[in-house]
């Protein structure tokens, strides 16, 4: 039988919330983890068999994957699968990396406005999901914290939704900070009225 070179979770096999969340658990182990845009074929058990899009792969045999001592890391391939399938998470041995159209993914930091709409929702999907975020305020703006998220959030909730920058909650030096956060790699999303914040309405109007 071919020695395993990666393993694959595919959606077929898994429901998306569980796998996005063991994802996100094996890439705060320091594992690299790659993203199918497209279907691909790879060997598994001896056999050819295509995954569709949206699968994951984790390649294992490169330096990554053992310690400076030389002992198996606590990503090596035998853990993630016996911490897979305690979760109840299945997953597939292949017997090498499939080369294919991929996306490389990592960790990554959501800042969830906490001055007013419905951010509930959107924290029990982020943790249902495995992603860390952190409640931001526009004052924690302000005081430049948002330096170390990479996604911020703003959820609706009518009149509310966003209303730390819509009003003087943020002030013009966090509105600034914000700009240049942006400009800087940093990504806004909205939902509802937090979209508005987008949006620069005149004063004549």
């Amino acid at each position: 039988m071919d020695q395993a070179r990666a393993i694959v979770i595919s959606d077929g096999d898994n429901y998306w919330v569980a796998a996005a969340r063991f994802v996100n658990f094996v890439l705060r182990l320091g594992k690299e983890v790659l993203w199918a845009q497209k279907p691909f074929r790879a060997k598994t058990q001896g056999k050819g068999f295509t995954f569709p899009a949206g699968s994951y792969v984790i390649p294992f045999g490169g330096p990554l994957d053992y310690a400076k001592n030389g002992f198996a890391s606590a990503a090596s391939l035998a853990k993630v699968n016996r911490t897979a399938a305690t979760l109840g998470i299945r997953t597939r041995n292949v017997s090498q990396t499939p080369d294919a159209d991929f996306l490389r993914l990592r960790t990554a930091t959501v800042a969830l406005s906490a001055d007013g709409g419905s951010p509930y929702p959107f924290a029990a999907i982020l943790s249902a999901v495995g992603i860390d975020y952190v409640p931001m305020t526009g004052v924690d703006i302000r005081n430049d914290e948002l330096r170390s998220s990479d996604v911020f959030v703003i959820p609706g909730g009518g009149a509310w939704g966003g209303s730390s920058i819509q009003t003087g909650t943020m002030s013009d030096s966090g509105r600034r900070k914000l700009k240049q956060w942006l400009h800087s790699g940093g990504a806004m999303w909205g939902s509802g009225g937090g979209c508005m914040n987008r949006i620069r309405i005149p004063e004549s109007n």
